[in-house]
């Protein structure tokens, strides 16, 4: 099989290669140093970068030597969109070459038309190179653009590959070098971490980007100096957020619908691992309560306390019910006075506190929490476990109360 080159000789001779040479040359430094400057990455990039324009001249002088011949641009462009890819250079930047490109190929045309044809057949040949290159540009920019999004996913696939298998691999606990490790993650694993647990829309079909989103403004948020974030699914999404100090909450909103889980901030691999059991819990637990009953960015060290207690739903409804007697109720009455009485312990037993809080008059607090106390039968000098089961039966809602 001939070379590019070598069809180009055959065809036009070899002042077509040079002329192919010039006009690359001249393209790359005009349009692309001056006019688009963000092309401008490396040497090397702009070597590949002429190497591909004069690949593609050539490609433009074949179709219009052999007009019916199909369009396949030259491999060199295809390394060139793949370079792109790497360069990280829009794919519009890239495409914007091939619109200059065009037009520097008509600047150039007009005159070797003028000084090598009949003044009869000029329009006629201009006509020809025009039509060769608008072909030649069209079926190059959708191949281009097919190969870009190709390089695009493969090099975002495989890089989130490797990455979930070495997270997975420092989740199940298997022995790694912590700087190797570190390295390709581009996260320091060795420092203080937090763990996030997101989770989008059941019904969205992919949300990755939203989660990704979502990650980035938590961790901006608290001002975290380092960022990983690993796809679990298309509505799932595990995170790490590294932190000099104990961190904060986000003061940016997150995006509507995403839930979190926030693991405690913990240190080394010891810290990333229990910090991301942590954030799934949290996120558990999140998803368990009653509507509206947590915030939807929870944090672990929040939900403790319900989450030790709540690991069997079962076992936490016979718990309730028996340390709350009669006041495990579902109606409206018990549930009035279960919220009051939650009031008055976790406000340390203060009457006047709780009024303020909840907008009613003192009495009445005196007389709710009477009659909550008489239905529950206890001594509220020793109130731990009611403290308990009515915080499990606020968060978890009526589903850990019997049926009585």
């Amino acid at each position: 099989m001939l070379s590019l080159d070598d069809e180009v000789r055959s065809l036009a001779g070899a002042g077509a290669l040079d002329w192919a040479h010039a006009l690359a040359v001249e393209l790359t430094r005009e349009y692309v140093e001056v006019s688009i400057p963000e092309l401008r990455r490396s040497v090397d990039f702009t070597r590949g970068l002429q190497i591909s324009a004069e690949a593609n001249i050539l490609g433009i002088l074949l179709v219009l030597g052999s007009p019916g011949s199909e369009v396949q641009p030259p491999r060199e462009a295809l390394d060139f969109a793949d370079e792109a890819v790497v360069q990280q250079v829009p794919l519009v930047a890239v495409l914007r070459g091939y619109q200059l490109g065009m037009q520097h190929w008509l600047r150039w045309c007009a005159p070797v038309i003028a000084r090598h044809t009949d003044s009869v057949v000029q329009a006629d040949e201009l006509q020809l190179a025009v039509s060769a290159a608008v072909r030649y540009i069209d079926r190059l920019s959708e191949i281009m653009i097919a190969e870009y999004e190709r390089e695009l996913q493969r090099r975002a696939t495989s890089g989130a590959a490797r990455r979930a298998a070495l997270v997975r691999a420092v989740l199940a606990g298997e022995v790694v070098n912590v700087d190797d490790t570190a390295h390709l993650l581009h996260y320091p694993l060795a420092g203080r971490h937090m763990a996030l647990a997101l989770r989008g829309r059941a019904d969205s079909t992919n949300q990755v980007d939203v989660l990704e989103a979502a990650a980035r403004s938590f961790a901006a948020g608290v001002g975290a100096t380092g960022l990983l974030t690993i796809a679990t699914g298309l509505t799932t999404m595990d995170a790490w957020v590294a932190v000099k100090t104990d961190g904060g909450k986000p003061t940016n909103p997150i995006r509507e619908r995403v839930t979190i889980g926030v693991g405690t901030p913990l240190t080394g691999v010891i810290g990333f691992v229990q910090s991301h059991r942590e954030a799934l819990r949290a996120l558990e637990i999140l998803h368990m309560a009653a509507p509206g009953k947590l915030d939807p960015i929870i944090y672990y060290d929040r939900v403790r306390l319900i989450s030790l207690a709540a690991k069997d739903i079962p076992d936490v409804q016979t718990f309730v019910t028996a340390t709350l007697g009669s006041l495990a109720g579902r109606d409206e009455r018990s549930h009035e006075l279960r919220e009051t009485l939650l009031a008055f312990l976790e406000a340390n037993k203060s009457y006047t506190a709780v009024s303020l809080s909840s907008h009613l008059h003192k009495n009445t607090v005196v007389q709710r929490v009477k009659r909550a106390s008489e239905l529950t039968g206890r001594d509220m000098t020793n109130h731990l476990d009611l403290h308990v089961a009515l915080m499990l039966v606020d968060v978890l809602g009526e589903r850990v109360l019997a049926d009585l």
